[in-house]
């Protein structure tokens, strides 16, 4: 602004200093010609009154002057006199000026044009230099004007106008610009706020999203979709989806989205298999950007997994000891057993069946605590008590196969379910007594909330002992089924005791025994 004033204002004085000094040069110049045609006159007039008054030495004195043409003519324009001064030049170059003598005669007085204009153009230099005089000041006053005009706009306070400083003609824009900047400033906080809303949600979700402006840039990513992509918000942000993802597949899923249609497609992002939704952002029917969700379905496809094995297991586990069940009572139906098998056959049908009835309750057991939606009720109790109720349970058991169990700590008080701590430690001892070898031992520990149970056992190999909470894992089968185990037993466990958040760990040597160490939380 204040160059296109300074430049307006500069150019204007440069025009009227220019124009005022041409002016005045011709009117000037008008002047110098109007006193030399006077003077030529003035000439004329006196040397008529010479010759009138007839004196010879006048006449003669008068004819004499060099500066001008004098011609006598008769009444018929015969050349009576002339001094011969601008001697060829043309009549159409002479001024001339003509007096008729007493006598008749006609005095010409003449002068040459050029010589008018002569002293003019003497002038010319001194108008050349008063124009660059006047180019200069116009110079330093459109400066100083240009400032004088500009200052007070250029200090105009936009949040706090003081309409008492300013040009009378400027209030009404800028009124009308502070309503503007009050509405844009609370379009922006508008703007801003839903920005931190969206920008707070994203960051708080597990899944991805990233979102396409109208212009195909990307206008917003959240940390699990960088995650995903393996990116960087500062590199990606702002840039085309190509800066963020080459998958052609899923740049022509994108592409769809762009054309108004939603997509679905599952795709390998940093090794992990993810679910995406591409879908159009419409307004009146007009796509103005694509929202990109990114859902990890690793989860779901373990999980999945687990439920295919787990349904396979149970109908293996349940085929089992129901075939022989069945075989039995077939034999027994048909009359092929004879009577003194009967006793035998009707025992292996009733540790089929408790077999049976223990699987079925540690799957019930086990769905209870998946399909838990709440932590279970607790209530402070005693460790120690829980232990020795679960020794005097596991007493003939223990007692048949010449296995001693010891206990030795101090009481301990925690917050938990007392069903389900009862089942923990009666599911670990039972183990260590199923497992140990005969005339075996079990030693059980506890020390400040923490819980050991150690057998000389057969032991479990390293490679299991991460294994061996999985449903239905046995690390040997033939000898699991013989001591009676369903293979629920641990992974009951593990359930109860991250819902407790207690933390379990195992220590094991074939041959030597192993040890299950539990450590419950304050």
């Amino acid at each position: 602004m204040y160059k296109k004033i300074y430049k307006s204002m500069r150019r204007l004085a440069v025009i009227m200093a220019i124009l005022v000094a041409v002016i005045t040069y011709f009117v000037v110049c008008g002047i110098l010609v109007e006193c030399k045609q006077d003077a030529v006159d003035a000439q004329a007039q006196i040397l008529a009154d010479v010759l009138n008054a007839d004196s010879d030495f006048a006449v003669e004195k008068a004819m004499e002057d060099g500066h001008y043409l004098v011609r006598i003519l008769s009444a018929d324009e015969a050349l009576v006199y002339s001094n011969k001064n601008y001697a060829g030049l043309p009549e159409n170059k002479l001024y001339t000026y003509e007096e008729v003598l007493e006598n008749g005669y006609v005095l010409r007085v003449s002068c040459a044009k050029h010589e008018l204009y002569a002293d003019a153009l003497w002038l010319l230099l001194p108008f050349v230099v008063i124009i660059l005089l006047a180019y200069i000041a116009a110079i330093a006053i459109s400066l100083r004007l240009s400032d004088k005009i500009v200052d007070p706009i250029e200090h105009i306070d936009a949040v706090d106008i003081q309409y008492d400083k300013v040009y009378p003609e400027l209030v009404p824009l800028l009124r009308s610009i502070s309503a503007q900047r009050r509405e844009i400033q609370r379009l922006s906080d508008r703007v801003e706020r839903q920005n931190l809303r969206f920008r707070a949600i994203g960051e708080q979700m597990t899944d991805g999203i990233v979102l396409l402006g109208r212009s195909r840039k990307i206008n917003m990513v959240n940390a699990a979709a960088l995650s995903a992509f393996g990116a960087l918000e500062t590199e990606v942000l702002g840039q085309n989806f190509i800066q963020l993802c080459r998958d052609a597949e899923l740049c022509n899923s994108l592409e769809k989205a762009w054309e108004g249609h939603r997509y679905q497609t599952e795709r390998m992002l940093d090794g992990k298999p993810y679910q995406i939704y591409c879908s159009p952002i419409l307004q009146e029917g007009i796509v103005t950007g694509v929202l990109l969700m990114l859902f990890d379905i690793r989860e779901r496809r373990e999980a999945e997994l687990m439920r295919r094995e787990f349904s396979a297991n149970v109908s293996h586990e349940l085929k089992s000891p129901l075939t022989s069940v069945l075989g039995y009572a077939q034999l027994m139906h048909s009359g092929m057993a004879k009577a003194e098998d009967m006793p035998v056959f009707a025992g292996k049908i009733e540790k089929e069946a408790t077999r049976l009835l223990n699987l079925i309750d540690d799957i019930i057991e086990l769905s209870k605590l998946d399909e838990m939606q709440e932590p279970p009720q607790k209530t402070e109790l005693s460790l120690e008590g829980v232990i020795i109720e679960v020794i005097d349970l596991l007493a003939d058991k223990a007692e048949a196969r010449g296995i001693e169990i010891a206990y030795t700590g101090e009481d301990t008080l925690i917050e938990g379910n007392l069903r389900q701590i009862s089942e923990l430690v009666y599911n670990l001892c039972d183990n260590a007594i199923k497992y140990n070898k005969e005339n075996g031992s079990v030693k059980i520990t506890l020390s400040e909330k923490t819980l050991c149970i150690e057998d000389t056992g057969i032991g479990i190999a390293p490679q299991y002992t991460e294994r061996i909470f999985e449903r239905f894992f046995r690390v040997d089968k033939s000898r699991s089924r013989g001591a009676g185990g369903t293979g629920l037993g641990l992974s009951i466990v593990k359930h109860i005791a991250q819902a407790h958040g207690a933390q379990i760990s195992v220590n094991s040597k074939p041959g030597e025994g192993t040890s299950f160490m539990v450590k419950f939380g304050k």
